[in-house]
Formats: C-alpha cells, sequence, structure tokens
C-alpha cells in the first residue's frame, strides 16, 4: 500500500475517532462492579476476563467520562470496564449533539453474513432501547431518531419514530424521516421524504418539535441542511428546496416566514453570501441589508478583503486542487490556498510566500514557508489543516513522482508562532487531537508493518513504537503495545491494561481502523 493511500485512509480513520472516541459524559452514581460489567458485556466475556485485568494504577481514568477502547474492544465509563465488544461486534458512542454530554452507546451484534441486530446502553452497559436491525446515530437533547433502512431508488422507510432516550417516551414519525438536528436548544428538526406511489417521485418536508416532543410546524417541500446553525439569527433554518432540476439552499425565518433565497454560504455570525442576477452580494441575513458585492461567490471578510471562490490559476503558489482569490478594497486579486472553520469565526490561507491565520478577519499570525522547487516527473501538494480550539495550523506538503510519495514534510503553526522551526519528514501520516499538546505520528517499519510514536508540539518522540493508538486526551490515550493493551500516559505507564490475548478484537482491529 503506497503511503498516498495510507494517509487517506487515516484521514477517513481520524475523522471517524473524532466521532467515536473524543467524548464524555457525567460520573455515574454507581458504576459497575466487576461481576455487574461482566453480566453486560458483549459475546464471550467473562467477569474474570473484563474485571481481573492487571490495572498498576488509573486513577486519571476515574472520572465518570464514558469512552470506547478500540485497541482493548471495551467500553468504559471512568475507570470501570462495562462493555466487552464481541467479535465482529460495533459500538458507536452516541454524543448528544445539543448538550455535548454522552451518557449512552450502540452495540450492534452480527446475525448473518450482513445484518446486524443494534441495541442502544447507557453508562454501565445494560440495554436501555432495542433498536433491531435499525440504526440510530443521531441525538439531540435526548432524543434519538429511529428508523428503518432508508432506500433511496424506491419507498422510503416504513417506520421512524423519536425516542426519548430518558424516558422511553415514543413519538411516531411519518414514514421517511431521515435526519435529525436541532438548530437551537428546545427545537428539533426532522427531514422527511415521502414516496409518491402514483408519480413515482419523492416528496420532502420538514417537521419542526419542541423539546418535549410537540409538533409546532411543517415545512413543505424543503429537507434540513444541518450544520453552523448557530450562525444564524434565533429562529431562522438554513434549508434545501428541490426546483426544477436543481436544489436550492434558502434561509428561512420560522416566526414570520421570511425567506432568503439562493443563499450560497453563511460567511460568519449573521451574514450570508446571496446569488443575484448579476453576481453575488454580502448580506445582513437579519434585515437583507447588502454590505458588499462581488462576481464570485464571497466566503469571508478579511478586514476591507474579501475571499472568493473559483479561482483556477496557480499564480505562483505551486500545489494542487482547488483555488481562491483574495480580494482586496482596490481590486486587485492574488491566488490563495484557503481554509475555515465558519463558526469559529477561525479562517487561513496559504499564499506563494506565507501563512496567515485569522479569527472574524483579524490576523492572529503570518509565518514564512519556503516552497519546494519541483523537479519535472514530480507532482507537488500543498495541503492546510485547521485546528479551531487550539488555533493551530499545519501546512502539509507532499512530493510525488511515478504515483507514489517520494517526501513529505509538515509544518505546525500556533498563535505563538511557529511551534516547528523544521519540516517533519519522518513520518506517512501525521495528526494532532485539536486542543491536545501532543499528537501521533504513523511510520513504516523494516518488516513492512506500521507503527506510532507519541509526538511533542515540537515534533520530538515522546514515546515510540505504539500501535492501535486511539480515545486521544490530554494526559492519557488507547494503545496497544507488544502483548499489551489498554489505556496509557504520555511518560509510557499503563493506566489500565491486559493482554491482547483476552480481547477478541484481536490482530482484526489494525492500528489504521482505530
Amino acid at each position: 500500500m503506497s503511503l498516498r493511500s495510507m494517509r487517506n485512509l487515516q484521514v477517513a480513520a481520524a475523522g471517524l475517532a473524532a466521532v467515536l472516541l473524543l467524548s464524555g459524559c457525567r460520573a455515574a452514581e454507581q458504576p459497575a462492579s466487576g461481576a455487574q460489567a461482566a453480566s453486560s458485556t458483549g459475546s464471550g466475556t467473562t467477569e474474570e476476563s473484563v474485571a481481573g485485568a492487571d490495572r498498576p494504577a488509573y486513577a486519571q481514568l476515574d472520572d465518570g467520562e464514558l469512552r470506547y477502547n478500540g485497541a482493548a474492544g471495551i467500553v468504559f465509563c471512568g475507570a470501570q470496564p462495562c462493555f466487552r465488544v464481541g467479535g465482529h461486534e460495533q459500538v458507536y458512542l452516541l454524543t448528544d449533539a445539543v448538550t455535548g454530554t454522552t451518557e449512552y452507546f450502540l452495540s450492534g451484534a452480527p446475525q448473518g453474513s450482513d445484518a446486524y441486530v443494534y441495541t442502544v446502553r447507557d453508562k454501565t452497559g445494560a440495554p436501555v432501547y432495542e433498536l433491531g436491525e435499525r440504526r440510530g446515530y443521531q441525538l439531540c437533547e435526548g432524543w434519538l431518531l429511529v428508523q428503518d433502512d432508508q432506500r433511496w431508488n424506491g419507498p422510503p422507510s416504513v417506520h421512524c419514530a423519536l425516542v426519548q432516550l430518558s424516558t422511553g417516551q415514543e413519538i411516531a414519525l411519518p414514514d421517511g424521516a431521515s435526519d435529525l438536528y436541532s438548530p437551537q436548544e428546545g427545537l428539533l428538526c426532522v427531514s422527511i421524504w415521502q414516496w409518491d406511489e402514483e408519480s413515482e417521485l419523492g416528496r420532502r418536508k420538514v417537521q419542526l418539535y419542541d423539546g418535549q416532543g410537540a409538533l409546532l410546524q411543517e415545512i413543505p417541500d424543503v429537507t434540513s441542511y444541518g450544520g453552523a446553525q448557530s450562525l444564524l439569527p434565533d429562529g431562522w433554518l438554513r434549508l434545501e428546496r428541490q426546483g426544477s432540476g436543481r436544489v436550492d439552499t434558502i434561509l428561512y425565518d420560522t416566526s414570520t416566514g421570511r425567506v432568503v433565497e439562493k443563499c450560497v454560504g453563511l460567511c460568519g455570525k449573521g451574514l450570508a453570501c446571496v446569488q443575484q442576477e448579476e453576481g453575488y452580494a454580502l448580506i445582513r441575513v437579519e434585515d437583507g441589508v447588502v454590505l458588499q458585492q462581488a462576481d464570485l461567490p464571497i466566503l469571508c471578510q478579511l478586514g476591507d478583503q474579501l475571499v472568493l471562490e473559483g479561482f483556477d490559476v496557480n499564480d505562483g503558489l505551486e500545489a494542487d486542487g482547488r483555488y481562491f482569490r483574495l480580494e482586496a478594497a482596490d481590486g486587485s486579486r492574488q491566488a490563495v490556498d484557503f481554509i475555515q472553520d465558519v463558526e469559529t469565526g477561525l479562517c487561513a490561507l496559504r499564499t506563494a510566500q506565507t501563512v496567515r491565520l485569522y479569527r472574524n478577519g483579524e490576523l492572529l499570525l503570518e509565518e514564512p514557508y519556503q516552497l519546494y522547487v519541483a523537479a519535472p516527473d514530480e507532482f507537488v501538494s500543498y495541503t492546510l489543516q485547521l485546528y479551531p480550539q487550539s488555533q493551530r495550523l499545519m501546512l502539509n506538503r507532499s512530493v510525488y513522482g511515478n504515483g507514489i510519495d517520494q517526501e513529505q514534510s509538515i509544518m505546525l503553526y500556533s498563535t505563538d508562532g511557529a511551534v516547528w522551526d523544521e519540516p517533519l519528514t519522518a513520518y506517512a501520516y501525521v495528526e494532532y487531537p485539536d486542543g491536545l499538546n501532543y499528537g501521533y505520528g504513523l511510520r513504516e517499519t523494516s518488516g513492512g508493518g506500521y507503527l506510532y510514536d507519541i509526538l511533542a508540539l515540537d515534533g520530538t518522540v515522546l514515546l515510540a513504537g505504539a500501535s492501535n493508538v486511539s480515545a486521544c486526551e490530554p494526559e492519557f490515550f488507547a494503545c496497544r503495545r507488544g502483548f499489551e493493551c489498554g489505556w496509557m500516559d504520555l511518560e509510557g505507564g499503563w493506566l489500565w491494561k491486559e493482554s491482547v490475548w483476552a480481547s477478541a478484537v484481536g490482530d482484526d482491529a489494525e492500528s489504521y481502523w482505530w
């Protein structure tokens, strides 16, 4: 497998890890004992295998947080194992999109060659709600969307409901409910796609419910968009409406019914870019006042400058992919690479000489870097990665020749200046989880395998030779090392460990899957 393919696989794994592993929950009133933990575990578990493992010290774990150790295949609540994953079973932590807490997780047991039966479990591992073959990932304010498999080429789900996990209350939804999110506290938005037998076409609508499950409003011919709702004024939604052969994004005021048509995107708190008959405009959503206009879609304001889409000229950037343009007040333009996190107001751009980090249009840092001079048979790619929580920026440069990676270097910048003065080149892939003061690098071993090194912010190695690294937290992480797996601190000490032979996960859980 080429290093490029490996990195692509790692990017997907990092996204999965962020969803499944970096979550928390309140401390349980009565953590399960060893016997209780064993009684609520998955297949093939005994009391001795879960509660009898070697634990030198686990005070750092003893905080009541619900977390999943992929290397060991065990769900923990604090320091207490509460559920062991059986062979080929699946586990997903259910983090509430509104409260940010994780009180439940979803376990899936295989039934036959391609079917799973799912169960929602609480922090002790005890079953709370049986989903059967249905799957429920979306949890908002304690309400879980339950649905049969959605069939996009025919009639939709025949059973859909909202289930309040704390009480077991179930509210039936129209067939075809496919998405749940909360645009603001106390409001649930459900997208519904229904099949019309006569016309053989799908009909869409959105239903709004309050926090007690009462239906407030129904909006026809739209679906929910989700994401970045905190940027809109209270009571506004971003929706998608099916037009003649196309889908338009609109902004909708639930209190007045006012609609902002042809929304291209949100550009900041209360700001949006909309398409006009000629060009585009940056408007204030609440009253529709036009602030600025351009001939291309507007992404954001940086002081008196605009970042625009659609610039396809390299202009010395030496990179592949999509280009943008930075337009000054005098109308001059230059090509840039651009990345943003709209909800936090952070964005970063790369010119041919510098990388810059902004917050709400204010320049936080500007650092120089050196362009790689490519040979005729080489191809160079520069990738920006933004860490909003810790206000860091990573620049990844890859050099390809004959279809494979020849060289890769990584530079990390923070609001305190450049963290790495020299590019880091020893790894096929490097990840720094947002908000932590360490990361991990994936390197190829002499035998053709891969191992992780735990890295400080300056690129120095804190710990070498781990595998299956996941669930990274400020002071510890899940991993396998040698023939042991569990939770390890940054000094390489085990907080909790057991033999890999006790785990039903085994070698199937190779590092790039967890």
